[in-house]
């Protein structure tokens, strides 16, 4: 689409799927689609709806896996709550530290070859 132009339907459903790939700007400000600003906002309101819903299914999925893990556990929620987030927290320091070896195994190798 050039400037001065209308965008066009094909212009408007390419404008959304980039949007969908990295919608981090609001759609319905996008220049150039001023007279569709109303179109283009109610797009992104109802995606973004659509998103919320998906993720209040997975917390609350989590929710009740926390507490049924919290029973069969014999804990409290807060604290297989705290269990897990330890255990996430671990596992990226575990992959830091694996990052770390190799870079220090490739220093070593080319501070050894360079003799």
């Amino acid at each position: 689409m050039t400037t001065n132009e209308t965008p066009t339907v094909h212009d408007i459903d390419e404008l959304k799927r980039q949007w969908l790939s990295d919608g981090c700007w609001d759609i319905e400000s996008t220049e150039g689609f001023e007279c569709h600003h109303l179109e283009l906002l109610e797009f992104r309101l109802a995606i973004q709806s659509e998103q919320e819903q998906k993720m209040a299914m997975v917390l609350a999925k989590r929710a009740e896996q926390l507490a049924d893990d919290a029973s069969g556990l014999g804990l409290s929620q807060i604290a297989t709550s705290r269990i897990y987030a330890l255990e996430g927290r671990l596992e990226a320091l575990q992959a830091d530290f694996a990052d770390l070896h190799d870079v220090v195994y490739i220093l070593k190798s080319r501070l050894f070859s360079e003799k």
